[in-house]
């Protein structure tokens, strides 16, 4: 494909977006608009994931995965994050993808989130799809956080997720953690270990 049609084939897709999110009410001139709104937009959500897979273009791929992150694309945007997850290369989109799934997977998308933590073809763009691990009250999601300790693209992460969950037996594992040598593993590992010490008070 030559650039000018890349080009032609992106400004049609923004405008058939734009005139899609018009036609539900919202009166906004880029996806962007409603990245940076802090109104709430739930008519939109199926437009929006309708558009998710369809967009070719990277830059309005994830202006429309930063759009989905919010609470009430939860239950509804999922499932069409995560092919889109898998299908996307742009790093970039990628990773806005993966937070927006920190926010709006919910427990049937638990499996899904799980097969990407551990695959590492998709390397740091996995790092939110991991901190949502520990959001979900699931033996799978702990059992893969432990085993995501030893990956070196997410351990922080995975030690995030551990905190949250409140793990109490990954203690050991993070105790070591505390000499990382990446200062923000390390910050991580002594949180997680705080929040396990009030647990014990």
């Amino acid at each position: 494909m030559t650039e000018t049609k890349q080009t032609q084939d992106s400004t049609k897709e923004k405008t058939d977006l734009i005139a899609a999110l018009r036609d539900v009410g919202l009166e906004v001139d880029d996806i962007y608009d409603l990245v940076n709104s802090r109104r709430r937009y739930k008519r939109a959500i199926p437009v929006l994931v309708d558009f998710l897979n369809r967009a070719s273009s990277p830059r309005l791929k994830e202006g429309i995965a930063r759009s989905l992150t919010v609470r009430e694309a939860k239950g509804i945007a999922g499932q069409a994050l995560v092919r889109a997850f898998e299908l996307t290369e742009e790093p970039a989109a990628r990773w806005a993808i993966g937070n927006a799934l920190s926010v709006a997977a919910c427990e049937s998308d638990l499996s899904e989130l799980v097969r990407i933590a551990r695959d590492r073809k998709f390397g740091a763009a996995r790092e939110m799809v991991v901190i949502a691990l520990g959001k979900f009250d699931s033996r799978l999601a702990v059992d893969t956080l432990l085993d995501l300790l030893d990956d070196e693209e997410v351990v922080g992460h995975a030690v995030a997720g551990l905190g949250t969950q409140k793990a109490v037996e990954s203690r050991p594992r993070i105790e070591q953690l505390t000499k990382h040598p990446t200062p923000w593993v390390r910050t991580e590992a002594k949180r997680a270990l705080a929040k396990f010490a009030k647990l014990e008070r």
